[in-house]
């Protein structure tokens, strides 16, 4: 039986795979190197911390046992099942599907991250703006704010180039192909996921996922954050540690809320 699915919203069909796929990915050493930062700038313990795209959740369940609670949000509902079903077990930490660019008021906290590029998938200064508003709503006066997205000077230095990997997970095999189309005008990059299931050495499964990518400028997040009265205090790489320049292709922004 071959099935084919076109998944009209991102990480619907994907979610199921995503663990498997993101297995080497260092949560920890990132959570770490933003600690390490914040510390050295006086903010060593939080109350609630608020994530927004918590994905399957493997950013709060490091950094629940850093606050007394953490509150965490996808747009997608079937990461939040995902997620709900990894975390039951950590009490401080509350799941909710959201939309990062609708307002809603959780709860006021101290801190309010937002990683693994989720700022890209906002794909205009509109976008943008409404998640500023949202974080601002959430965090208290001089709470910090972090997040990282897809740097556009990168984008420029580094050539996106198409990509296969396979995964396997219990019974399955799963391949999973990878495709650009680069749209320098609108600052945007269209990823194309292809994914063939296997059982068996036998092909039971096909399905797509487009990724719409913003690559956003430091002058434009600097100039919507101060917009929003907020201010940078660092930036840096977060999967290295250290500082970013014009090649890197990912920066992160911790910012204060003035």
């Amino acid at each position: 039986i071959l099935i084919i699915m076109t998944s009209k919203k991102n990480f619907n069909y994907y979610a199921e795979l995503y663990d498997a796929f993101y297995k080497n990915k260092d949560y920890e050493i990132e959570i770490e190197n933003l600690l390490k930062r914040l510390r050295n700038k006086g903010f060593k313990k939080f109350n609630t911390i608020i994530e927004f795209g918590c994905g399957t959740g493997s950013y709060s369940k490091i950094l629940s046992e850093n606050c007394v609670e953490i509150i965490s949000t996808d747009l997608s509902s079937e990461m939040i099942e995902i997620a709900k079903n990894r975390l039951k077990s950590f009490k401080n930490i509350k799941i909710e599907q959201a939309d990062l660019t609708k307002i809603k008021k959780f709860k006021t906290s101290e801190l309010i991250i937002s990683l693994f590029h989720v700022f890209s998938y906002l794909n205009s200064v509109e976008e943008l703006e409404k998640a500023m508003d949202n974080v601002s709503l959430n965090l208290k006066k001089n709470g910090i704010f972090v997040f990282d997205f897809w740097c556009a000077s990168g984008q420029v230095m580094n050539k996106l180039e198409n990509r296969i990997k396979k995964v396997n997970t219990n019974e399955l095999s799963v391949i999973k192909k990878v495709t650009f189309n680069h749209l320098a005008l609108e600052e945007i990059v269209k990823v194309y996921y292809e994914f063939e299931v296997y059982k068996n050495k036998s092909l039971i499964n096909t399905f797509n996922e487009v990724h719409s990518m913003k690559y956003w400028s430091l002058e434009t997040i600097k100039l919507v954050l101060d917009s929003k009265g907020f201010k940078i205090i660092d930036t840096f790489d977060i999967i290295s540690g250290s500082r970013i320049n014009n090649d890197s292709w990912g920066a992160t922004i911790i910012a204060r809320k003035l």
